[in-house]
């Protein structure tokens, strides 16, 4: 497939070049947050998700929610290439932006068939809170600072991924949302994006305030869909 093709050229470049060092800002940044992390692995959502006690009406709802978000976070992957120093970075995040629609369709959108839901809704205060400040950032910030914000997303649920897969049997209502999470193309996105973090941001506060602030946006995300 030419998306499988794409990602495997991403995955070899993530892999090649990311430094995975304790000198790396962008782990620097993920271990700062490794308390928040833990929450979100913890929060009663992901805990019913992964039990499959999860109702079907608040999946479906999340989901809907996710999938807006998703497109705030498609077009601030195009602002970051708009704003991008260097070809290699414009080819990056244009890698990122395709994976991130081909996410919608492969998880969203399949769900959406399947279970005959519709995902175009009005967006929750925190998904607008999470939207209004990553296309803030992509249109007010540089590349190095929109790819800080972005990164916490991408990292957080590749780490949920990993540690959701062993519970999932194949019949498991949720099996497709955490495969897609758990699998070696996300987590190849996931490294290009910290890969991008480590060539372009700055260690500065700002940058670890809006890593910061990105994660708790993660969790108000979980929160905003009670059981």
């Amino acid at each position: 497939m030419w998306y499988a093709g794409r990602w495997k050229e991403a995955r070899r470049i993530a892999t090649a070049d990311h430094d995975s060092s304790a000198s790396s800002l962008s782990l620097r940044l993920w271990r700062e947050n490794e308390e928040e992390a833990q929450q979100a692995l913890h929060h009663p959502f992901v805990e019913a998700l992964a039990r499959a006690t999860l109702p079907k009406e608040r999946f479906t709802a999340f989901l809907a929610q996710d999938a807006l978000y998703l497109d705030a976070y498609a077009r601030a992957y195009a602002l970051g290439a708009a704003k991008a120093p260097d070809a290699e970075a414009m080819r990056s995040f244009a890698r990122l932006l395709d994976g991130t629609l081909q996410e919608l369709a492969d998880v969203h959108q399949s769900y959406a068939r399947r279970w005959g839901i519709r995902l175009a809704t009005v967006p929750d205060a925190v998904t607008q809170a999470y939207t209004d400040f990553l296309l803030h950032i992509g249109y007010a910030r540089d590349a190095g600072s929109l790819a800080v914000a972005m990164t916490p997303c991408s990292r957080l649920y590749a780490f949920l991924g990993a540690s959701l897969a062993p519970q999932v049997t194949p019949d498991h209502p949720y099996a497709a949302w955490v495969q897609a999470y758990a699998s070696p193309d996300f987590e190849a996105s996931a490294v290009q994006l910290e890969h991008l973090v480590d060539r372009l941001a700055a260690d500065t506060p700002t940058t670890h305030h809006l890593y910061r602030h990105a994660l708790t946006l993660e969790l108000a995300f979980f929160d905003q869909a009670p059981l």
